[in-house]
């Protein structure tokens, strides 16, 4: 990962940060702390900044044994309860008609994000939007259906 960082952090060199607007407050830099200064705990949880590239990347890591040995990821993306794992939302069985999903997104003043991973088909969906005001859910549910072949996601109405 090249331009992965903290909230706080200094921009990675030549890296461009990006301006998220908000419903819920100025404009700001994604290195700028939304709420006011956090400490180490804020590091994992909403702080990270990172683009898209580098996002595939870390998937792209995953898949493997060069970052995390196969025990090491099968402990990663087991259910736990109400379908969380660690870190991660992990749903479906794996069985045809039934893929599995890996995936945690989240949103802090200004920006939102759901990566989304499907290791069945050696997958992934990245979205990262700078305003937090756009239905990133409805965005992600779309792209999803087309990827999974539900339907066209040019067919959805991404307004309602």
């Amino acid at each position: 990962m090249r331009s992965t960082c903290f909230t706080g952090d200094a921009p990675p060199s030549g890296a461009t940060v990006a301006i998220g607007s908000s419903a819920r407050g100025p404009s700001r830099s994604a290195l700028e702390h939304p709420y006011g200064s956090f400490g180490y705990q804020y590091r994992g949880m909403g702080g990270v900044v990172s683009t898209a590239w580098d996002l595939w990347r870390r998937d792209r890591a995953l898949r493997g044994d060069a970052v995390l040995a196969a025990e090491s990821r099968e402990a990663l993306f087991a259910p736990g309860p109400g379908s969380y794992g660690l870190g991660w939302f992990v749903a479906g069985s794996g069985v045809p008609g039934d893929p599995r999903i890996q995936g945690h997104g989240g949103g802090v003043r200004g920006f939102t994000c759901d990566p989304r991973r499907y290791p069945d088909f050696d997958g992934a969906l990245i979205v990262l939007c700078d305003s937090d005001s756009w239905p990133i859910g409805l965005i992600v549910a779309a792209l999803e259906r087309a990827l999974l072949a539900e339907g066209d996601a040019a067919d959805l109405d991404l307004a309602a």
